[in-house]
């Protein structure tokens, strides 16, 4: 999407990796997690803002698992009076575990490290699937 649009792309997990991955415990809880996520996603929103001053578009891939997340993030674009479109990539679990597995093995463009299944179960256990609100307000991608 960034490279179809011109877009300065901000993912996630290359922050969490190149910040964070060599300390992450045995078991990581969510606490843990979410302060790294929302000290990488200060630093992100910093950079974004400049970008966004200087007329050039971003693209977010937060991951942004839990519905508080979500309206976290679009609240802060809102008060500033940044126009946001949210995208929902609407997957059944054993596709998404397919593509993770495939992404692991492949190494490709949107590798970034290992997602064991340990941490796949643990990212399961915490999603929360966007509300009928948040997808009439979402471009649905049915995959």
């Amino acid at each position: 999407m960034a490279r179809q649009t011109g877009a300065v792309s901000f993912r996630i997990d290359d922050w969490m990796l190149g910040l964070f991955l060599s300390d992450l415990p045995p078991q990581p809880d969510l606490k843990w997690i979410a302060e790294r996520t929302q000290r990488c996603e200060h630093l992100i929103w910093s950079v974004c803002l400049q970008l966004l001053a200087l007329g050039t578009d971003v693209v977010l891939d937060l991951g942004l698992m839990q519905r508080e997340d979500r309206e976290r993030v679009m609240t802060r674009a809102q008060s500033v009076g940044i126009n946001v479109q949210a995208y929902f990539i609407d997957a059944a679990e054993d596709i998404r575990r397919q593509r993770v597995l495939a992404r692991n093995a492949e190494r490709g463009e949107t590798y970034s490290f290992t997602v064991t299944p340990e941490m796949f179960n643990f990212m399961e256990r915490v999603y929360e699937a966007p509300c009928a609100t948040e997808r009439q307000l979402s471009v649905l991608v049915e995959t």
